[in-house]
């Protein structure tokens, strides 16, 4: 919640100054989660540049404790082409578990690569984030997220989205978790 507070009141600032050109985008979006035996939710925030180079930063937290947070930057090969998106991207993350107020002392850095299609308001889009180690931190940070959404205007969107993960930094099997969420582009 509080980071999307902040990003409402970082892009009504930076509009105010004239820092968003056209071209750039600021989006902030919330969703929740559901996976057996758990519940997630999370926040993202991101800003697309006029040459669709991006900065992305998300956060999830499970009520069974754990939590990673996660910043990416990427490219968009295709640039502003409205039917084909293709993303590879670099992040850096970490976790923890809040009931332990305990933040695990591994970063983790990874790959991302996405493909999308987007047909009028309708967008598919898959993306896959491969840590580069194979530690219990990094398995916890390792995803691939399928995600369906729509436009309702030209500021807002809705998505419902299938999300595979480890459920938590100690499990070696991957679950599937299922989502709907909106997302504001400012």
């Amino acid at each position: 919640m509080l980071l999307a507070l902040f990003t409402v009141a970082f892009a009504n600032e930076t509009e105010s100054e004239g820092l968003l050109e056209s071209g750039r985008r600021l989006h902030a979006e919330g969703m929740t989660l559901a996976m057996p035996g758990d519940a997630t939710g999370g926040f993202g925030a991101g800003l697309t540049g006029e040459r669709d180079a991006f900065l992305r930063v998300d956060g999830r937290s499970q009520a069974s404790g754990d939590w990673i947070a996660r910043g990416t930057a990427g490219f968009d090969f295709f640039g502003r082409w409205d039917f084909f998106d293709l993303t590879l991207g670099a992040s850096m993350a970490g976790g923890g578990d809040w009931r332990d107020r305990a933040v695990y002392n591994q970063l983790g850095a990874g790959l991302e690569l996405g493909v999308g299609f987007n047909v009028r308001s309708w967008h598919l889009q898959a993306r896959r984030v491969q840590p580069f180690a194979d530690s219990q931190v990094m398995r916890g940070l390792d995803e691939s997220e399928l995600r369906v959404s729509y436009d309702i205007t030209d500021s807002l969107s809705v998505f419902g989205t299938s999300l595979r993960v480890y459920p938590d930094f100690e499990q070696r099997a991957r679950e599937q978790a299922y989502g709907l969420g909106a997302r504001y582009t400012f």
